[in-house]
């Protein structure tokens, strides 16, 4: 103990003695502390912790092309020709993103999500923290309106309750049945901010998302 409190105090008597030197010293510290804080970050999320969804690696997204538009949205009769001829990928989902307005017991509020094909969270072989996903009953013309929510909004929106399940929610005037919370992380595979990442996903009115402008297949 000696000999550390001797090594301690001369350490310190040089740092006072060459403020320039102390300076630059503890600047170089602080970013190669950083810069290792933020390469760990990004190698934890890409490389250590597993996405949400199975096999990332091998889902594709593809839109159409018209003359004047080079990423042309799919025609609802295109997807399901896509869906039934299909001969080069294991499944094929639809998906259209919409913004919504979410009402109910707290206060209003906007989200971002996803309405999707039923067979959705099964080609991503995602299943829930709580509640259910999908079934192909509910990619039935007609089915009840049912809804899955992030694990960010289910904890925001419904304070983290296992209740949630079963509740009702309205969507852009729209009642909606709450029956499942997906995991944290689970929109980890999708190359988007945070910000833009959907937060509740619905099934569709029809086989096929609503067909709107910005439908696309994944």
């Amino acid at each position: 103990m000696n000999s550390l409190w001797k090594d301690v105090r001369h350490g310190l008597r040089i740092l006072f003695k060459d403020p320039t030197f102390t300076g630059v010293a503890v600047l170089t510290l602080a970013l190669g502390i950083g810069a290792n804080t933020a390469i760990f970050s990004v190698v934890n999320s890409v490389l250590l912790r597993p996405l949400g969804a199975r096999e990332p690696d091998r889902l594709v997204w593809f839109w159409g092309t018209q003359p004047q538009l080079q990423d042309a949205p799919h025609s609802p009769a295109d997807f399901l020709d896509y869906q039934s001829q299909n001969e080069s990928f294991e499944d094929i989902a639809a998906v259209r993103p919409l913004s919504f307005a979410l009402t109910g017991d707290n206060q209003p509020d906007r989200v971002n999500g996803l309405i999707v094909s039923a067979n959705y969270f099964s080609m991503l072989g995602a299943g829930p923290s709580l509640g259910r996903v999908f079934e192909p009953e509910d990619g039935r013309a007609g089915a009840a309106r049912v809804a899955l929510v992030s694990n960010g909004l289910w904890r925001r929106r419904f304070g983290g309750n296992t209740d949630a399940i079963g509740k009702i929610v309205t969507l852009n005037g729209e009642s909606v049945t709450v029956v499942g919370v997906m995991p944290e992380g689970f929109n980890d595979y999708l190359s988007l901010p945070a910000q833009f990442r959907p937060q509740i996903w619905l099934n569709p009115h029809q086989v096929i998302p609503d067909f709107m402008p910005n439908f696309q297949a994944i």
